[in-house]
């Protein structure tokens, strides 16, 4: 569905739905603030916020 390189989300059985969203929420982070994006210059989502 998504680019998920570290594999952090795929596979996952998860016993809450706490923990679901815990692992989601890290995930975001992740990508907002390394995940170098084409559409934005090769710039993280959260620098180009930034700058913008």
């Amino acid at each position: 569905m998504f680019n998920d390189p570290q594999g952090k989300l795929s596979g996952n059985l998860y016993s809450t739905r706490e923990e679901a969203i815990s692992d989601l929420r890290a995930y975001i982070t992740y990508y907002n603030s390394y995940m170098l994006q084409t559409t934005l210059g090769y710039v993280t989502p959260i620098k180009f916020e930034k700058c913008a």
